[in-house]
């Protein structure tokens, strides 16, 4: 076994730097030399040990972060299908009130439509005056309601709302 110059470790025969501070192991006799910065190929190999070290642990942590994200993927994506049928029902609800609220505003704008073009309201107050439905001048606290051709014979338009009756 050959003898580190610089640091007195053991060293292989075979070997042309020592393993320990990387001086060159040459005579003994030599004055010692400086320390080589540089890697040696006996550092690599000691530096490429931990990197397979360092691989061996990286790879379950990164399949455990990936599980986890997956997971949470998983809870999300449930939440949102959930949240999802919620807003489904909400909203069909809510479309099938404004389809019931618009089917009865069609009825009612039908018989308000009836009522302008077939329908005469008398009053019955004595005026024998005879109006359209809406008019303004209308007392609404007691009258009658004739088709046009009966209202017709029985009282005359009003000015403002049958002026060409």
């Amino acid at each position: 076994m050959k003898r580190c110059p610089n640091c007195n470790t053991e060293c292989d025969e075979s070997k042309i730097y020592c393993h320990n501070c990387g001086s060159l192991l040459g005579e003994a006799e030599s004055a010692p030399s400086p320390r080589i910065e540089s890697p040696t190929p006996q550092t690599e190999q000691q530096t490429s040990q931990p990197k397979n070290q360092k691989k061996s642990i990286l790879m379950p942590i990164l399949l455990s972060v990936s599980l986890v994200v997956i997971i949470i993927l998983g809870i999300g994506l449930g939440i949102t299908i959930s949240d999802k049928e919620y807003y489904y029902e909400k909203y069909w609800n809510k479309n099938e009130d404004y389809y019931d609220l618009l089917n009865d505003y069609r009825d009612i704008e039908g018989s308000y439509k009836f009522y302008t073009d077939h329908a005469r309201i008398l009053p019955n107050d004595g005026s024998n005056i005879y109006h359209k439905y809406g008019c303004s001048k209308l007392d609404t606290s007691s009258f009658w309601i004739y088709n046009n051709e009966l209202a017709i014979t029985k009282a005359s338009p009003c000015s403002s709302c049958c002026p060409n009756d």
